[in-house]
């Protein structure tokens, strides 16, 4: 099978593909060059935050991009806030374009090097089994007990060329081209638009009929403090209903869990467009949904207004104001990809001075 491996801003090469045909990996290695320098926030204070050109992992046709960050930790978080008195500086991967707004990385390894000898300086960085919404990053950590060596490490070579080595490891089935034209966003008229039809069918008869056979929607009141706890019989409901009618597809999507997983999948994203997010005006309005679906145990509408969220801080349209305020929020009910992205967005905005 014929490999190709590139970056965007100088080759990369394949570090130790594995021959598994049943688990198979292939790690990506990528050699960043950087000078550790400081930058002026709005508050005129300094602080470590440098960032790489993008780079490409590259192999079957199939393309993801990256981007790695050295930044203090509260720079990600909220630059206007006072200095702590306690600094740490991590090493972060991001996640900037590929066919696939979720994808999930095996492992990443990194240590720093001499630029001009190769003598190992720093090493233990690792990073095992994260999921990374497109725009999301994850700080490639330490120990406890050699964070604070990494910090003061990096502070001592202010001013300084170094090199950090970083191996990332993804299974190939990531770069399959057919693996990203059936899945239950495809556009395609296949298993997922079909399915969507269904959902739609279905909440309409149930708008048309008040839910008469919910069962057990009748013992509660239609109150708006009740209004989640509707919201969730009525979905648990309608999951079960389109997967009756659609008991037929089935077999053609791989195991009965896959299909019932597709079928929720796809009720969650209609449910959520045409009945959950209707009428909603404001930041305040988007927090109350987050809260009950939180707090109802949805955790399909909830991933699936994750995702919405993340493409809104992502937008043109999407202001700083905004962007924060959905840090809060992901802050606040544990949105850990909603927290990547809008950390990332921010940090872009973060220094006045190049």
């Amino acid at each position: 099978m014929h490999k190709t491996v590139m970056s965007l801003d100088e080759p990369l090469h394949v570090v130790s593909p594995s021959s598994s045909t049943s688990d198979e990996h292939i790690c990506f290695q990528y050699q960043w060059h950087m000078r550790i320098c400081t930058r002026l926030l709005e508050n005129s204070e300094a602080v470590i935050l440098v960032v790489s050109r993008p780079f490409a992992t590259l192999y079957n046709g199939v393309q993801f991009s990256w981007t790695l960050r050295l930044a203090d930790e509260f720079v990600a978080t909220a630059a206007a806030d006072p200095i702590p008195s306690v600094r740490r500086i991590f090493l972060y991967l991001y996640y900037k374009e590929g066919p696939s707004r979720d994808i999930v990385v095996e492992s990443v390894d990194a240590s720093v090097v001499e630029s001009n000898t190769g003598d190992l300086l720093f090493s233990g960085l690792h990073l095992s089994g994260k999921e990374f919404t497109l725009g999301s990053g994850w700080p490639i950590s330490l120990d406890k007990s050699k964070q604070d060596e990494f910090t003061q490490f990096i502070y001592k070579n202010i001013n300084k060329n170094l090199d950090f080595i970083v191996d990332i490891k993804l299974n190939t089935k990531m770069f399959d081209p057919l693996t990203y034209f059936c899945d239950v966003d495809s556009s395609s008229p296949s298993h997922a638009s079909l399915v969507k039809e269904v959902c739609r069918a279905y909440i309409k008869e149930t708008e048309a009929n008040g839910g008469e056979d919910i069962e057990d929607l009748k013992y509660i009141e239609d109150t708006k403090e009740n209004e989640h706890d509707i919201h969730r019989l009525k979905f648990f409901h309608g999951v079960k209903q389109v997967t009756d009618r659609c008991r037929g597809l089935a077999h053609k999507v791989g195991s009965y869990d896959d299909f019932r997983k597709i079928v929720e999948s796809a009720f969650a994203q209609v449910y959520l467009s045409d009945v959950m997010l209707q009428g909603l005006e404001n930041v305040e309005d988007i927090s109350g949904l987050v809260e009950g679906i939180t707090f109802s145990h949805i955790p399909s509408l909830r991933k699936e207004l994750e995702k919405l969220l993340c493409a809104e801080v992502m937008s043109e349209n999407a202001n700083n104001e905004f962007t924060r305020r959905m840090l809060i929020l992901a802050d606040s009910y544990s949105m850990e990809m909603l927290k990547m992205v809008a950390k990332g967005v921010l940090v872009d905005q973060v220094f006045l001075f190049k």
